[in-house]
């Protein structure tokens, strides 16, 4: 899970100083009992004009590794970016990817102390390779302490913007839905290749269906692009598979 820096303070209520590392979110639950969850934090200097000029790289460059439970393992420095809103992402990002990848393709070669690039599982499952568990993390807690009168249920589907968000939604249930017992059946019955061009082809319907956008609008040309989308999906799973 991805909390902001600025939402989480550690268990004696002091402010959070080493956000590279991963912690585990100490909270309880609607009976009072204590439920903790592996949580990494991402900065509160999240901007798109940042990640997409690749500004993470340069800070990671200038850190440490660190000890967790007696271990030397990497930090990481984890950002998100909130979309489209300067057009940076798509105008900047993709040449900045391309070179940062490949001055870290560089730094390999030269047998210098490297940076490279996780995504937030890949990077627990390596710190769980060193011997890391969630119990050797330090902890954390929500900086306004929940209580179990204070907690309400608030359904994940459920957008302030979306306008009429419930057909876009069923859209994209059943879509998704379809794929998984497609590719289930295939993969129960028979080989299924995930590289083959009709297995991401479908992958990649299912995946753009998901959009934030078209749930976020709910009505419009948005609406009208989700419902191409998800026909040309179940089209691809009925005939090509």
């Amino acid at each position: 899970m991805l909390v902001k820096e600025g939402t989480v303070e550690t268990v004696k209520g002091e402010a959070i100083t080493s956000p590279q590392r991963p912690y585990q979110l100490v909270t309880p639950n609607s009976i009072g009992r204590k439920i903790s969850i592996t949580v990494l934090i991402h900065s509160q200097e999240n901007k798109s004009s940042s990640v997409a000029r690749m500004q993470p790289y340069q800070e990671a460059k200038a850190l440490s590794p660190i000890v967790l439970n007696g271990k030397t393992v990497p930090p990481m420095i984890t950002r998100i970016a909130d979309g489209e809103n300067a057009g940076v992402m798509m105008n900047e990002f993709p040449s900045a990817f391309k070179r940062t990848w490949h001055m870290m393709s560089l730094n390999k070669q030269g047998k210098q102390a490297g940076i490279t690039a996780f995504n937030g599982t890949e990077y627990l499952n390596a710190l769980a390779m060193k011997g890391i568990q969630s119990g050797d993390l330090p902890e954390c807690q929500i900086k306004r302490p929940v209580t179990p009168v204070g907690l309400s249920h608030r359904p994940m589907n459920k957008d302030s913007a979306a306008t009429h968000p419930r057909d876009v939604l069923a859209l994209i249930d059943d879509l998704s839905s379809r794929f998984h017992a497609v590719t289930a059946h295939v993969s129960a019955t028979s080989f299924l290749d995930r590289r083959e061009h009709r297995y991401r082809n479908a992958l990649l319907h299912n995946l753009l269906l998901q959009t934030s956008c078209f749930r976020s609008w709910g009505e419009g040309d948005w609406t009208e692009y989700a419902q191409e989308i998800h026909r040309r999906g179940c089209a691809i799973l009925e005939h090509d598979f």
